[in-house]
């Protein structure tokens, strides 16, 4: 459920922080700091939102979601010379339980701004994830990968 700003309180916003950035943080740290050294070709994606590109009703989770972009544009360029390689996906809403809780008219005005008119399937969210974890992704670092219909 979307809390707004004013309705947002200290414990939310740490519990939404925590989840969305502190632990992608401290989970690539204990990555990089395992990978630095090993000469391995280590590869993260991190898990981002549309929200964190163009906001949210709910003000801290699309802060975290542009936070974690930001720290994943930062980290990508600051290891990728060590042979590891962090990008994102940013996926719209997704086809999953958590957005059949979402109230029908919330849904119909989410659509409306998608071009293609439907919520993204995991499949299609974690073929994003795929393509970035391949070799044919080699070249990419710190890159946001799009997987939104066209919501901008």
């Amino acid at each position: 459920m979307a809390h707004s700003l004013l309705e947002t309180e200290i414990t939310y916003l740490d519990e939404v922080y925590a989840v969305n950035v502190r632990a992608p943080i401290l989970l690539t740290r204990e990555m990089v700091a395992r990978n630095i050294h090993a000469g391995s070709a280590a590869r993260i994606v991190n898990v981002a939102s549309v929200s964190g590109q163009i906001g949210s009703p709910d003000a801290a989770y699309g802060a975290s979601k542009g936070a974690l972009i930001a720290f994943t544009r930062g980290a990508g360029r600051a290891f990728a010379s060590s042979g590891i390689r962090i990008n994102a996906v940013a996926p719209g809403i997704v086809d999953t339980d958590m957005a059949r809780v979402i109230p029908e008219d919330r849904i119909s005005s989410y659509l409306s701004d998608i071009p293609l008119h439907r919520l993204a399937s995991p499949e299609e969210v974690s073929a994003a994830v795929a393509f970035l974890l391949s070799e044919q992704a080699s070249y990419l670092v710190g890159t946001v990968v799009d997987v939104n219909g066209g919501m901008s």
